[in-house]
């Protein structure tokens, strides 16, 4: 019985030991540094940082937002030009309806150069 016990105990001590050994041997084995370029650093920075992406995102948006007028505006003038065809008739376009789409176009276009613009400064 104190055999197997000192067996056990002997056993147990071994494992441990070569188990401590062989994960420190694992992790002594160092790795190179990362060499990089100025040029990759910076690439890597920029792919890498979240503010960037949403600055695309803004540009992409404020690009979706003027075609979207412009389809507005088609949509009406194939519209007016149906009603002339089918009726002889056009849709009075009034003062406001040509101002709120002309604020709109020009809403648009200064939410996508203000969208530009940001995106420039975070990458620079």
């Amino acid at each position: 019985m104190k055999k197997i016990k000192k067996f056990l105990v002997f056993a147990a001590i071994l494992s441990f030991s070569l188990l401590a050994f062989s994960s420190g041997a694992v992790g002594t084995s160092a790795e190179e540094p990362l060499k990089l370029t100025l040029q990759e650093a910076v690439e890597i920075a920029l792919k890498n940082n979240p503010s960037i992406g949403l600055s695309e995102l803004a540009v992409e948006k404020a690009k979706l937002k003027k075609d979207q007028l412009r389809y507005r505006e088609k949509k009406v003038e194939e519209q007016d030009e149906e009603l002339r065809q089918l009726y002889g008739m056009s849709i009075t376009k009034d003062f406001e309806y040509e101002y709120s789409m002309e604020m709109g176009k020009k809403a648009a276009d200064m939410e996508l150069k203000l969208a530009q613009l940001w995106s420039l400064i975070h990458i620079s």
